[in-house]
């Protein structure tokens, strides 16, 4: 299911005005949550909406998955947003199929009871690169989606994912893997799609508690280390995710810096040509760093990060005025 998020404004494209003012409401409201979690999609989980198979090999045709529980109000919306056309191929992705895959790295309240979230898969022609639009998706920035789906095998194609009011997108992350597969007319690697589950988890976990763009350019970085045939060792690998994380400002626990150490460790062991990939990590690394440099940025971090210190330094003296106040008289 896709969880409604009340505390938490969906990322996007912003302008660097719009997102100074998400980063304040970021700090100001509240945490964020998500769900993804397993892996593979058996042959009889793609059917098409009226009961066919899906298995067509033609690789140029759009493909919509909708979420099933979709109300039908909100399904001609979401059609209309997704841009989908008569000719599109429609499937659908039910909650079952969310738990099937998503079950073990998300507890089951993330992941929930319906499916909402739906998505649009466009194949490109190659070397097009992948574009991603996500519209009322508050579980997750766009820039992690891009990072994982490129760890998945996910490339040349355009994604456009949408949900008729603010959730978590679990649904459509499922569905986004069974529009392209359905795309393409071949399965993606299921090592491939289980290390990008496994990096969605860890770039949710970290996004609670760090800004979720600093999160994808941490794991960007590491991958482009990964690319250039660096981090052959843990010893290597953990060196470099605290020199990440502290060119960055991330403070990680010593739970986080352990979680993006063994996915790291993990994704160099999965099967994946990182040269190809290099052109498309970089773009999407340079494109985040470029925003967190930028002074607008620089400025916010460092205004919030007063703002909470003096906060914190408020409450510690209300605290200890209770705590140190005569007790009151019979």
């Amino acid at each position: 299911m896709d969880r409604r998020f009340r505390r938490r404004p969906a990322p996007g494209a912003w302008a660097p005005v719009r997102r100074v003012a998400a980063l304040l409401l970021f700090f100001f409201v509240g945490g964020w949550a998500l769900g993804p979690g397993a892996l593979g999609f058996g042959a009889g989980s793609v059917r098409a909406e009226d009961g066919r198979p899906a298995a067509d090999g033609g690789r140029e045709r759009p493909v919509v998955v909708l979420g099933a529980d979709l109300a039908p109000a909100d399904r001609q919306a979401v059609l209309e947003r997704l841009g989908a056309g008569p000719d599109d191929r429609r499937l659908t992705v039910t909650n079952a199929e969310e738990r099937a895959l998503l079950a073990g790295r998300f507890p089951p309240s993330v992941i929930g009871t319906r499916a909402i979230s739906s998505v649009r898969v466009v194949p490109r022609e190659a070397g097009a690169g992948l574009s991603l639009e996500l519209i009322n998706i508050t579980g997750v920035a766009p820039e992690i989606y891009r990072q994982a789906l490129l760890t998945a095998g996910v490339r040349d194609a355009s994604v456009r994912i949408v949900a008729p009011y603010p959730v978590s997108g679990t649904a459509a992350l499922v569905g986004l893997f069974k529009a392209y597969e359905a795309a393409e007319g071949a399965g993606l690697s299921p090592e491939r799609k289980a290390a990008a589950l496994d990096e969605f988890a860890v770039a949710e976990r970290l996004g609670e508690h760090h800004d979720p763009k600093q999160v994808a350019a941490l794991l960007g970085a590491l991958k482009e280390a990964l690319a250039a045939g660096g981090l052959r060792t843990p010893a290597e690998i953990e060196a470099a995710v605290k020199q990440e994380a502290a060119r960055l400002g991330l403070e990680l626990t010593d739970a986080d810096l352990a979680a993006v150490r063994d996915l790291v460790e993990r994704l160099r062991a999965v099967n994946i040509d990182w040269d190809r990939l290099k052109a498309e990590l970089r773009a999407v690394t340079e494109a985040t760093r470029a925003w967190l440099d930028e002074p607008a940025t620089q400025s916010l971090l460092a205004k919030v990060g007063s703002f909470l210190k003096s906060l914190w330094q408020a409450l510690g003296g209300l605290w200890d005025r209770w705590l140190n106040a005569p007790p009151a008289s019979a």
